[in-house]
């Protein structure tokens, strides 16, 4: 029996705050990240995976690539099962995804940033954009499904760990430039998207979100050709 729980959007905003503080469920590198929860709307209880349904979900979990970084080791934790990057020279981690025992979900990366002046830490957009609506229909919403998870199920992405930074994007005269994340926007949180399979309204609710990231910046014309 499932019921409806007032505090799925409460529990994704705890969470986003946890990782905010340098909650991640494994030790990453400093700077910005993007993160993404996969929460139902309804709490209860869970009918048994079948060993074929496990198989296949835990096959689909491991096809997940946060800003597009392959997940390379998966082993259990105490928060869950976890699959992580392989470690950088000093083994730090760039990329997870936590697969909860009530089958939330949870993936987390550093966002890639560069010099580009007067910015020391600069990122782009598109490397966790493209890679995300690469992935909805091809393995998240195929793993929703096989997990059995109560729906109606929604997507909380947020940006973290912004300060100092600055986002890549077209300029007014058609070039790109640096636009400097506004002091106080240290997390970034995106509408929560409903995930409703292959329907045109939620890809096109999931690059609306992601066009408030740059209008939260400055960018004259937040919509991304790529988009």
């Amino acid at each position: 029996m499932f019921e409806e729980s007032p505090s799925f959007r409460l529990a994704a905003s705890k969470r986003n705050a946890e990782l905010a503080s340098g909650g991640a469920a494994i030790e990453m590198p400093a700077g910005p990240k993007w993160a993404c929860q996969v929460l139902p709307e309804f709490s209860g209880s869970f009918d048994l995976l079948s060993s074929s349904q496990w198989l296949s979900a835990m096959a689909l979990f491991l096809q997940l690539r946060p800003i597009n970084i392959q997940l390379d080791h998966c082993s259990p934790v105490s928060a869950g099962i976890l699959a992580h990057s392989t470690p950088d020279d000093n083994g730090l981690i760039h990329a997870y995804a936590l697969f909860y025992p009530d089958r939330r979900i949870e993936m987390v990366g550093v966002l890639p940033t560069g010099i580009w002046p007067p910015q020391h830490q600069a990122w782009w957009p598109g490397v966790y954009e493209k890679p995300f609506l690469q992935q909805i229909n091809s393995v998240l919403v195929p793993l929703i499904s096989v997990l059995q998870l109560p729906g109606p199920v929604h997507l909380f992405i947020s940006l973290l760990s912004l300060e100092n930074s600055a986002l890549i994007a077209k300029g007014p005269h058609g070039s790109e430039q640096a636009y400097p994340i506004p002091s106080g926007s240290n997390f970034i949180g995106l509408d929560p998207i409903l995930v409703d399979g292959l329907d045109h309204n939620m890809m096109a609710a999931l690059v609306q979100a992601f066009d408030q990231v740059r209008a939260r910046a400055g960018v004259v014309f937040p919509h991304a050709f790529y988009l």
